[in-house]
């Protein structure tokens, strides 16, 4: 789920004035290499209001809530807006420069009030078969099987589906669809460069990026600053957008390895539950030379020459076991056996919000 707080106006001027994520970034070096030109953001979210400062960047999507019917762009509660601006804004009159100034947001609006999973899934699916390479989900719902369904839709369409892990100072699990297989989940950094206190943890989550006190674009052409793990992904998903525009060749599971396999390791050192790999280097990601992940395993040297042995046989893990989220089905042989999964179903709040600027 995720909760809104009053807009905070400002000027274009104050906006200017600090982009801290844009130097943490290095944005301006980033930007003489790829600004994203020529890839489609899929934004299901509250819909995007117009503003000037992504004028160039937005299309016409859809409206799946049930007064639907229309293009997307329309964003009572401001957070779709917001990510929008975080993704792609162009910086007219000296606003909000998105990560990705030249991609295209493509806006789904699937709730007015609070997310909900079928919708969200509606949404994804619409995304990933109207042309997103990029699908940017900041919230999180409860797991369904509708939600899993529409992921491996767009992932069969090579779209890339980036999700927040969720926010919440009292370590609940990874919120949905960040914890489903293939989803690049996402934390969340503070003003210092280290892990956000309020971003959830577990060994899904991947790569962190900026995610405290952001500025950026508001429903009524004015502007706003968020905190959040859902920001956070904005980020990512800018990010994703210059190296897929930067690697055209690039498969999804690529970009991902890429961005990955660049990542400043901050915390503990190497992999931890905290950041994953690391905190996001979008200049590394551009110009490292990354080799290509390979998309099948290796094959096993063949054994070395000997007398046969006998050993246990190898059981497959039962399903549900962590790191296995698929959803259980139930299965009838000849003899007639029932199997349930339980799935804990809880909404992890990305909460994005507003807070007062010092």
């Amino acid at each position: 789920m995720l909760s809104t707080s009053p807009l905070i106006h400002m000027d274009a001027g104050s906006v200017r004035g600090d982009p801290w994520h844009f130097e943490h970034l290095r944005l301006w070096r980033a930007h003489g290499i790829s600004t994203g030109s020529s890839i489609v953001i899929g934004l299901p979210d509250s819909g995007v209001s117009p503003h000037q400062d992504f004028a160039r960047n937005i299309l016409s999507g859809t409206d799946i809530t049930a007064k639907g019917g229309g293009s997307g762009q329309r964003d009572q509660l401001g957070h779709g807006t917001g990510m929008a601006g975080l993704i792609a804004g162009h910086g007219e009159r000296n606003g909000v420069t998105g990560v990705a100034p030249a991609a295209k947001i493509l806006p789904i609006r699937t709730f007015r009030v609070a997310p909900q999973s079928h919708a969200l899934a509606l949404g994804i699916r619409w995304a990933g078969t109207h042309g997103a390479q990029v699908i940017n989900v900041s919230l999180t719902t409860a797991p369904s099987r509708d939600l899993e369904d529409a992921i491996s839709l767009a992932q069969a369409r090579d779209a890339l589906v980036i999700a927040g892990s969720g926010d919440s100072s009292t370590g609940v699990l990874l919120g949905y669809p960040a914890a489903m297989p293939g989803v690049l989940a996402v934390g969340a950094l503070g003003r210092d460069g280290e892990h956000a206190d309020f971003s959830v943890t577990g060994p899904k989550v991947e790569i962190c990026a900026p995610g405290v006190g952001l500025v950026t674009t508001g429903p009524d052409g004015d502007y706003r600053e968020v905190d959040g793990t859902s920001a956070a992904t904005a980020i990512v998903s800018g990010a994703a957008a210059l190296v897929r525009s930067k690697f055209p060749a690039l498969s999804a599971p690529e970009v991902v390895h890429r961005l990955t396999a660049t990542a400043t390791d901050i915390g503990p050192p190497g992999r931890d539950d905290e950041c994953g790999h690391g905190a996001l280097n979008i200049v590394k990601a551009l110009t490292a030379d990354i080799p290509r992940a390979s998309a099948e395993p290796p094959t096993p040297e063949p054994p070395a020459p000997g007398p046969p042995t006998l050993g246990p046989a190898a059981a497959a893990p039962p399903a549900g076991q962590p790191g296995s989220r698929r959803f259980l089905t139930v299965a009838a042989v000849s003899t007639v056996v029932a199997t349930t999964g339980a799935v804990l179903a809880y909404l992890a709040s990305t909460r994005p919000r507003t807070r007062r600027r010092p």
